[in-house]
């Protein structure tokens, strides 16, 4: 709902795509215990990853723990994903990772959910698969970056349409048989082939390419930059992809992340009352696993030592 309303599209608010009741159950619940246990809730404006991503780049919190790759696009540093309480393993993705091993920065994953799709444009550009967008990204002049780029496609579709017409229209001029490029046969034998390196006669194993028009706008055509060039306009000039605003969502980050205020005393009573009743678990159970956190809350604090024993209030 969030989406459709900035990119101004009408929803059925009766259509079971925004029948979020018990989603919106299970998130009150997560508050409820979350504060039982002294952690602040804060709720963003608009999408949890740019929040969260907001919260990392003002050094409040250390990463987010999300399933959603979005939050690389909002300038998350850090993301945990596939956390398991019980094995204590979760998978850590680290932007410099992304960065140094796969040559791609924030510029690039935003190009990257453009063309092959994400929250606010969710199908992408037809046609176009994950290898040929990287092959793209990582092929192509730097000279400028990737988002500058499409919305320099988005500005001038009709142009771009042309260019890619008048390439597909170039006759091709005869070409030799034996080594495959332009000129006959005969003209090989007596003046040699200038793709081949020859002064006379040709080469009919060499792997060079031709380098006359026609074959030289097949070579373009058939470049991943090209190929991302010539669908995204395509798609385009039919149905207009939203490039500006999926840019400008990602690269500008407007959350507003208030400072985190300090861990809270967690309430035992609260939280035993909760998980009885809502896992049915003992109190016994229960108040040896709070008993754990409490410890936790009051060395991290200091309580313990810089303090007179009187600081360890009675928990029940």
């Amino acid at each position: 709902l969030t989406i459709a309303r900035r990119l101004g599209v009408e929803i059925d608010r009766n259509s079971k795509v925004i029948q979020r009741r018990r989603f919106m159950k299970i998130m009150r619940e997560c508050e409820t215990l979350a504060q039982s246990l002294g952690i602040t809730v804060l709720k963003g404006a608009f999408e949890a990853e740019a929040a969260a991503a907001k919260l990392q780049q003002d050094g409040i919190v250390d990463g987010v723990i999300t399933t959603d790759g979005d939050a690389f696009l909002y300038g998350a540093r850090q993301v945990y994903r596939n956390l398991l309480v019980t094995e204590r393993t979760c998978e850590k993705y680290a932007m410099s990772r992304v960065e140094s091993e796969l040559g791609l920065s924030r510029d690039d994953l935003v190009g990257m959910a453009v063309l092959n799709g994400c929250d606010f444009n969710p199908d992408g550009v037809t046609g176009l698969g994950r290898g040929t967008v990287l092959n793209y990204i990582l092929s192509r002049d730097r000279s400028r970056t990737v988002t500058e780029e499409l919305i320099s496609w988005n500005d001038q579709m009709q142009e771009i349409s042309e260019k890619y017409k008048r390439l597909e229209e170039i006759k091709r001029k005869p070409h030799c048989g034996t080594c495959k490029h332009i000129g006959s046969k005969k003209e090989h034998t007596v003046s040699g082939c200038i793709c081949c390196g020859t002064t006379s006669h040709c080469n009919a194993s060499s792997d060079a390419h031709c380098t006359c028009t026609k074959h030289v706008a097949q070579r373009l055509l058939s470049s991943p930059h090209m190929q991302c060039c010539v669908k995204f306009v395509k798609q385009g000039n039919s149905a207009q992809i939203p490039v500006r605003e999926i840019v400008e969502e990602f690269s500008n980050n407007k959350s507003n992340a208030p400072v985190l205020p300090k861990w809270d005393l967690p309430s035992c009573i609260h939280f035993l009352s909760f998980m009885q009743d809502k896992l049915q678990w003992r109190q016994a159970v229960s108040a040896e696993k709070f008993c754990q956190v409490a410890a936790l809350h009051f060395i991290s604090r200091n309580l313990v030592f810089s303090k007179p024993y009187s600081a360890l209030i009675p928990l029940l």
